[in-house]
């Protein structure tokens, strides 16, 4: 037992040898190969309670058994290992477990990294997050994809064409990265859409049209504006990060800076003193053509693009917007739940039941699955 503490606190001390990271590594990967599972301060130090019995019940190494080896204690450190993430691996299926006794067991998968590209002439490609050695060559422009799923554009010819467009799509369910011809970087989160010019780096404004939620990194030139143009408003930036969420189901279009400045204008009234400048921690929130810009922690609106779900005081409609569009589910609201706040956070790689397990530990809703549909009531 004292073996393997000492080589988890040498691995916190950053102090392993190679030999010894690999092991943890290895070990670490098995005990998350299934699913990207959080738990509470509670629920960890019951774990850890938990595996240190495993080895005080299930590790008795005497000297009769021990390997005359100059290794020995590096593999009986091991050794020990092995039944510690065991050991925490299994109680967190058994709270996973849990979890999905308290739910409908349902065979609702989380979302993935795929998406649908369409050319100008109308060709439809899916795309995955894998690595395909394949390309796409258009008009000059050669497409190809990274082995972390992003979609990146080069320009092959000194072309200047600059009325041929892509879109790349999402459908529920679905996220996606691109790197588009200018050397911007687009996050495009599920049910969502961007529609632009391969020749995007030969055009006077750098103008993108977007349906749904986007965080974008835009490559600075000042000679050429970057406009996102969406059913609402038009932002203009030179260069900076921003996230905006236009999905029209939401009852206004929000958008945060996270680095920069951007200008905002919303379409109805798009030349008058309407516009708004934002500055990094500000969102702009566009409801019923009017702009009212409020002070937030803009971390909390990419929270999607890092692969998580966290809800601070939010009403549960809004959860669950965000939860069906992931899912690709429907919800269904009994009693009067809609107004209902919640807090919390999770793994958008976890199971669904484990999403609604910690919604409804809250104590203030009940969730039901049935097919793709998920029922909220009172509890």
């Amino acid at each position: 037992m004292n073996n393997a503490k000492n080589l988890l606190e040498k691995y916190k001390a950053g102090q392993c040898s190679s030999e010894e990271i690999l092991i943890l590594q290895n070990w670490f990967h098995q005990l998350n190969a299934e699913e990207n599972l959080e738990l509470g301060d509670e629920e960890l130090e019951n774990a850890e309670t938990e595996m240190w019995n495993v080895i005080a019940g299930q590790t008795q190494v005497t000297k009769k058994t021990r390997l005359h080896s100059p290794h020995y204690g590096y593999w009986a450190a091991a050794a020990i290992l092995v039944i510690v993430l065991g050991g925490l691996f299994f109680y967190k299926m058994r709270l996973q477990q849990g979890s999905a006794n308290s739910l409908a067991s349902s065979n609702i998968k989380r979302g993935e990294q795929t998406a649908t590209l369409t050319l100008s002439n109308g060709k439809k490609i899916v795309l995955s997050g894998a690595l395909n050695n394949s390309s796409i060559n258009e008009h000059g422009v050669n497409i190809t994809r990274t082995a972390d799923g992003k979609l990146i554009y080069r320009i092959t010819e000194n072309t200047t064409d600059t009325g041929i467009y892509n879109t790349l799509s999402t459908a529920k369910g679905q996220q996606y990265s691109v790197v588009l011809p200018d050397g911007s970087l687009v996050h495009l989160n599920a049910g969502s859409s961007i529609t632009y010019s391969t020749g995007l780096n030969h055009t006077a404004r750098r103008k993108i049209k977007l349906e749904g939620e986007a965080y974008f990194e835009v490559a600075k030139n000042r000679q050429h504006p970057f406009e996102v143009l969406t059913g609402q408003q038009m932002v203009e930036v030179l260069g900076t990060h921003f996230n905006i969420n236009s999905y029209s189901d939401e009852p206004a279009t929000k958008t945060t800076l996270l680095e920069g400045s951007v200008k905002v204008f919303p379409l109805r009234n798009q030349g008058s003193d309407q516009h708004k400048i934002l500055v990094p921690g500000e969102q702009a929130v566009l409801s019923k053509g009017m702009i009212t810009v409020e002070k937030v922690n803009p971390e909390e609106a990419i929270y999607w693009k890092d692969n998580k779900f966290s809800f601070h005081s939010e009403d549960i409609e809004t959860v669950m917007r965000e939860v069906s569009r992931w899912y690709d589910v429907t919800v269904i609201y009994q009693d009067d739940v809609k107004h209902v706040k919640v807090s919390g956070s999770v793994s958008r790689f976890a199971d669904i039941s484990m999403l609604l397990d910690k919604l409804e530990k809250t104590g203030l809703l009940k969730f039901t699955i049935k097919g793709r549909n998920i029922t909220v009531s009172k509890t």
